[in-house]
């Protein structure tokens, strides 16, 4: 859904886009491709990643390692996380599913990358940052400087206000902030 939503945005924005797909032939990975501008294509999970310098991570957290693994080596790349690791808890209420953050988890996993927590607030708000009257803020971690400010430069184009959130293991906070952007949802209140 956020790649869905986000392709067609940074296409829009001036960007090229490269979609990795385990299947990049598969008719609904055409359609996404089609969907998005011109010059956009798609690509293995690999040559997608070694297609770029700023790789969008927007898949599920339950599949994200072994995505991660099939990326092959990310030295020098940027890694945008927008994933979340949570759960319902017994109150009803999303929880963590991680000890530290996503982020940090990722940058674990592919130590030569820089990887920027890239907090969106919903999939909604990636496809219209309009839909509560005004765009949304979208914290950004990190603790390599350039790669946030690529990452800033890459939301605010596409019509988000960037903030920085700090160094990489902030990203626990943005994390958390996902979480409670989860509270009036849970609760059927509005949330503009």
């Amino acid at each position: 859904s956020m790649a869905s939503a986000m392709g067609p945005r940074v296409a829009a924005a001036g960007y090229p886009v490269v979609y990795g797909s385990r299947n990049p032939d598969r008719a609904s990975v055409r359609e996404l491709v089609d969907g998005t501008g011109p010059g956009t294509r798609a690509l293995g999970q690999e040559a997608a990643a070694q297609a770029g310098d700023l790789i969008v991570l927007a898949v599920q957290w339950e599949v994200m390692e072994q995505v991660n693994g099939n990326l092959g080596d990310l030295t020098g790349k940027v890694l945008l996380d927008f994933s979340g690791a949570t759960r319902p808890g017994a109150d009803g209420y999303m929880e963590s599913t991680v000890a530290t953050s996503t982020s940090e988890m990722i940058q674990e996993w592919a130590p030569g990358s820089s990887v920027v927590k890239t907090g969106v607030p919903s999939v909604y708000l990636m496809a219209d940052p309009d839909f509560l009257g005004e765009p949304p803020t979208v914290m950004l971690a990190a603790d390599d400087r350039a790669a946030k400010e690529a990452a800033g430069q890459l939301i605010y184009d596409i019509g988000l206000d960037p903030f920085d959130a700090g160094p990489l293991r902030n990203a626990r906070a943005v994390d958390a902030f996902g979480a409670l952007f989860w509270v009036p949802l849970l609760q059927g209140r509005d949330q503009g």
